[in-house]
């Protein structure tokens, strides 16, 4: 929770005043490892405001409107904020600030079985270990969990040693596959938040992706097959046209 807080664009301010006060951010330094982070009494509190002292100082981040004056979110709360959007169906997943909460997504789901689709979640920078596989095998087969939340920036407790395309990890995601369930991504720019590094992490996946799970005539395949929408030109500039013009080559 302290990693988002502290690495969140949204300004920081002093709680006495709400004055802005970006020096009080809880950051010791670039944000790529567990000792970055200063000693501050983090917590979540009241209106939507992440809060920690530092130095006798009370700070908050706006992280959520400030309308949310507890921090909780019940499947009720959610139902009606569907019902207001004009929403029939909604996937549950949480970043690891929430806590890891495949129980109380199971519950979610087994009360409302017809609005809410829950996903596992992992300890990312465990996921080599047996525990993590053995989770994962029950919040799909017997919590009813249909899909995995992935979020690369969990590497963090492990100071970014390991992409998730570590060999090392070949095991879980051998289980994901095994299970036949989604993964929904979530890639940030690691271990600092650049364009660049974003970049590269999304090329990894891409990369990955395609190494490990088709042949390159499937990745072909899935836009001539998938994406009928485009013209035969529109096409032809997506698979290499494009490219051609960058570098004058045609």
């Amino acid at each position: 929770m302290q990693l988002y807080a502290a690495t969140h664009p949204s300004p920081v301010r002093r709680l006495r005043d709400h004055a802005p006060a970006d020096h009080g951010r809880p950051l010791a330094g670039p944000p790529n490892s567990p000792e970055s982070l200063l000693p501050a009494n983090f917590r979540a509190g009241p209106f939507g405001r992440l809060e920690w002292t530092l130095d006798g100082q009370d700070y908050y981040l706006q992280f959520f409107p400030p309308s949310l004056q507890r921090p909780e979110s019940p499947p009720e709360f959610i139902l009606q904020a569907m019902a207001h959007a004009g929403v029939d169906r909604v996937v549950l997943q949480n970043a690891h600030l929430y806590g890891r909460l495949d129980e109380y997504f199971a519950e979610a789901v087994r009360r409302y079985p017809d609005k809410f689709i829950g996903l596992a979640s992992v300890d990312e920078s465990r996921a080599d270990t047996g525990l993590e596989v053995s989770r994962l095998r029950r919040s799909v087969r017997e919590l009813g969990l249909r899909g995995l939340y992935y979020a690369n920036r969990g590497l963090f407790l492990e100071r970014y040693r390991r992409g998730f395309d570590d060999p090392t990890f070949d095991g879980f995601w051998t289980e994901v596959r095994r299970l036949g369930i989604p993964v929904f991504w979530e890639i940030q720019a690691i271990p600092e938040p650049t364009q660049e590094n974003l970049l590269k992490e999304v090329e990894r996946l891409n990369r990955w992706n395609v190494e490990r799970n088709c042949t390159y005539r499937q990745s072909l395949e899935y836009l001539t097959l998938n994406l009928d929408f485009l013209t035969p030109s529109e096409l032809d500039l997506i698979l290499g046209g494009n490219v051609l013009r960058l570098f004058k080559a045609f």
